[in-house]
């Protein structure tokens, strides 16, 4: 019987980190690339919002409090319609569903070429 720490279960996504961490992994640099990218999209994606507001801090009685009001951007209707309709659902719900319906397309394509080598190459498969 082994003795030490057991695979599987708690340790298996810690160990797929430690895989894409490694410094000898070559997807290593890949990895960090696709990182920079999703960071740098998300960070265009919300730079409208950036100018979507301004702070005015008004006093109530001893305290200073800071209430949000729009600004001129954040009143236009062409933002409002644009950016916060438009491409807010397309970025964030038709895109993803888009990618989600190609990659699982793929995926259902090489499961059958799979399925159709291990037909054609077994003497006991039936599937």
């Amino acid at each position: 019987m082994k003795s030490g720490p057991r695979r599987g279960g708690f340790y298996e996504p810690v160990e797929q980190i430690k895989v894409l961490l490694a410094p000898d992994n070559g997807e290593h640099d890949n990895f960090i690339v696709q990182v920079a990218v999703v960071y740098v999209l998300a960070v265009l994606f919300n730079v409208p919002r950036i100018f979507q507001y301004d702070v005015i801090y008004t006093r109530e009685g001893n305290d200073t409090v800071p209430h949000k009001q729009l600004t001129a951007m954040g009143r236009s209707s062409g933002y409002d319609i644009f950016y916060l309709n438009i491409f807010h659902t397309a970025v964030l719900f038709i895109l993803p569903l888009v990618v989600l319906v190609i990659i699982n397309s793929i995926i259902i394509q090489q499961l059958q070429v799979s399925k159709a080598n291990m037909r054609s190459h077994s003497l006991h498969y039936i599937g």
